[in-house]
């Protein structure tokens, strides 16, 4: 175990949450060998001695009122806005790939030569919007292809138009 480890589990060390126990005995046997970590533990126990001897302690009677008179007196500046070091960068980026499009789309000649015979048979397949709960959370598809293998449809889908239906009561 490195120290990276040792630091990323001490939590659940010190608090005795390990649900693993082969991690736990590489915890303590890693504590035994590096001084490093040694300290960090010692340090983390004598903070929590202390705030363990010190949990009744309570603000004086007149820490409240100051305090409130200290944030008054203090004056409210203006936020500042803040403006990332690489806005600079981004726009510079931005307007290089602008340039690009620009000039591949000009450089890329597009005639009705160098498109392919439309046919009165061919149809541009509609595309369909597709809300997913995950990722990607919005994709595309076309009708073209039927979504349960081409077996199943719809009844009413085609043959008759939408219709809603209102229960009338009792």
């Amino acid at each position: 175990m490195d120290c990276t480890e040792f630091l990323r589990h001490y939590s659940d060390y010190r608090d005795a949450r390990l649900a693993e126990p082969l991690v736990a005995r590489r915890m303590r046997r890693h504590l035994r060998a590096c001084p490093r970590c040694m300290r960090y533990d010692a340090r983390v126990s004598r903070a929590v001695t202390v705030l363990k001897t010190f949990s009744d302690l309570e603000p004086s009677s007149g820490f409240r009122r100051k305090l409130a008179g200290r944030l008054l007196a203090e004056p409210i500046a203006a936020p500042e806005p803040v403006m990332p070091a690489s806005a600079g960068l981004m726009v510079a980026l931005m307007a290089a790939t602008g340039v690009a499009l620009v000039v591949w789309d000009r450089a890329s000649p597009t005639t009705a030569e160098s498109l392919p015979p439309a046919s009165a048979s061919m149809q541009a397949p509609v595309p369909a919007v597709i809300a997913n709960p995950g990722i990607p959370f919005v994709s595309f598809t076309t009708l073209a292809v039927p979504p349960f293998g081409g077996g199943w449809r719809t009844p009413g889908a085609i043959d008759q138009p939408f219709v809603s239906h209102t229960a009338i009561g009792p």
